[in-house]
C-alpha cells in the first residue's frame, strides 16, 4: 500500500469528532481542530524518505439536549493569556507612541 493511501485512510471523521458521551441527558459529541501535512523526496545518492505530522487541539463540544443543538467551544488557558499578553504589549506600544506624538505637538 502506497503512503498516500495510508494517510488517507487516517483522515476520518473519528480524528476530529469524539465518541458521544452522555452526561445529564444531554448528548456530547467532543470536536477538535486537526491539522497535518507531509511530504517526501527520492534522491539516486540519499534514497527515499518521507515524513508526516499531525496536531490535534480541542475546539469544544456540540451539546444535544431538549431537542436542541448548540456548540460550547473548549476554553484553553494558553490561548486566554497568550490574549492578555497581547493587549497588554498593544496598550504600552500605543501608549507609548501617543505621548512621544503629544510631546513632539508640545515642542513645536
Amino acid at each position: 500500500m502506497n503512503i498516500t493511501k495510508q494517510i488517507q485512510e487516517q483522515f476520518t471523521a473519528g480524528i476530529v469528532y469524539g465518541d458521544l458521551v452522555e452526561s445529564d441527558g444531554a448528548l456530547l459529541l467532543p470536536a477538535a481542530y486537526v491539522a497535518g501535512g507531509g511530504g517526501g523526496a527520492s534522491d539516486p545518492d540519499l534514497g527515499d524518505g518521507g515524513g508526516f505530522g499531525l496536531a490535534a487541539s480541542p475546539a469544544g463540544a456540540w451539546v444535544i439536549s431538549d431537542g436542541k443543538m448548540r456548540w460550547k467551544p473548549a476554553l484553553s488557558p494558553t490561548v486566554i493569556i497568550a490574549g492578555g499578553y497581547l493587549v497588554a504589549i498593544a496598550y504600552f506600544f500605543f501608549a507609548s507612541r501617543s505621548e512621544r506624538f503629544r510631546a513632539r505637538g508640545r515642542n513645536s
